[in-house]
């Protein structure tokens, strides 16, 4: 799951540098679909980095054998994960009418 996150905000932060920066707006003329697609990237660098300082958390909690905090961030992260597919297909398919736009 950790290898997931990581790979999915590499792969975020390297489609955002492909389209030239994030620096598009309504009054630029931006197909509204690109807008959508850097919202669903925003989207997702903010669950990407929530996971990994859970992730931080989660070994912390472990040196410690705090099992109960391991728990609590185990689950947390197990939330992010379940709903990074939904936002990963929103993204591909903005993305995709984006390039095509």
């Amino acid at each position: 799951m950790t290898r997931r996150l990581l790979t999915t905000g590499t792969a975020i932060t390297l489609a955002l540098a492909a389209c030239g920066g994030s620096n598009a707006s309504a009054d630029s003329g931006s197909p509204q679909s690109c807008l959508d697609a850097l919202d669903r990237a925003d989207e997702l660098l903010a669950m990407t980095g929530e996971a990994l300082t859970l992730v931080g958390d989660a070994f912390e909690a472990a040196e410690r054998l705090d099992m109960a905090e391991l728990s609590r961030a185990e689950a947390e992260l197990s939330d992010i994960s379940d709903g990074l597919d939904p936002v990963l297909e929103s993204y591909a398919t903005e993305r995709d009418a984006c390039r095509a736009g």
